[in-house]
């Protein structure tokens, strides 16, 4: 298993690289805005300042929603840094008997509080808390509106 963060945020990039257990980065334009930083020079800067205090990948993720723009922002991504890696997501395909589901969101429980504490002898680190989800079903007319926009 592999450890990556999830954040813009410099000092917890830090924290976590110190602890010596971090993998990598994933980040994003929206993470960023969060940490106030805006505009593709500093958007820029920022994912050559995550590199420089990561020693693995970064994940780095295009904002464009058109595939010219899509491939054409990844490969300038790709480009500043040897760590930055793109993820390229191909569709699934569903089986007989399995949904695709698009999720919205994905929460914990209580439950899972309690193995992440340490005390559901059940669940034994490491592992992926999280159970709760909220999506619809590809099959759902919803979601087909959803992805026609």
């Amino acid at each position: 298993m592999k450890f990556f963060i999830d954040t813009a945020n410099l000092d917890q990039i830090k924290e976590a690289q110190s602890l010596g257990i971090l993998d990598g980065v994933t980040t994003n334009p929206s993470l960023m805005a969060k940490e106030g930083i805006k505009g593709e020079k500093n958007i820029i800067k920022h994912y050559k300042d995550i590199c420089n205090i990561v020693s693995g990948d970064v994940s780095a993720e295009v904002i464009s929603v058109d595939y010219k723009g899509i491939i054409k922002e990844g490969e300038a991504l790709a480009k500043l840094h040897k760590q930055i890696v793109i993820k390229e997501e191909k569709d699934p395909i569903e089986k007989v008997g399995e949904s695709i589901l698009k999720v919205y969101a994905s929460g914990i429980c209580g439950s899972d509080m309690h193995a992440y504490h340490g005390k559901d002898e059940r669940r034994i680190p490491p592992l992926i808390l999280g159970h709760e989800v909220m999506s619809t079903s590809k099959k759902n007319k919803l979601f087909q509106q959803k992805q026609a926009k």
